[in-house]
């Protein structure tokens, strides 16, 4: 089974509608150019969760473990090592930098929760 298919995978469970604009030329065979310029544009579209460790608008507090920022930084992991596409890569590293930026064992933080551990 094509690879890309796997990494499709990792972003329908957000809802049918983020999977709405990635182009799937075929499930067989290689990734094809058309693929990856699709998966570029779209996570181009996409945005890091806000910081998982409280509730954001009733939601859980862990979208980066459970959630569409987890699956969507493995995806862009997945399609880098099919494509080795730089851009993807440089993606990937900008949203790891901000989910490491958002962890809560910070010293300093003010927030109740947020102490060093």
């Amino acid at each position: 089974m094509k690879r890309l298919y796997c990494v499709l995978l990792l972003l329908l469970p957000g809802g049918p509608a983020r999977a709405a604009s990635l182009a799937i030329d075929s499930l067989t065979g290689p990734v094809t150019q058309n693929e990856i310029n699709s998966f570029i544009t779209y996570m181009q579209s996409q945005t890091p969760p806000q910081t998982p460790w409280r509730a954001i608008n009733g939601t859980g507090h862990n979208a980066w473990a459970d959630g569409t920022g987890g699956r969507d930084l493995e995806a862009m992991g997945e399609m880098f090592e099919v494509s080795t596409n730089v851009s993807i890569l440089n993606m990937m590293i900008s949203w790891a930098d901000y989910c490491t930026s958002q962890r809560n064992d910070r010293s300093g933080d003010s927030e109740p929760g947020n102490e060093h551990v």
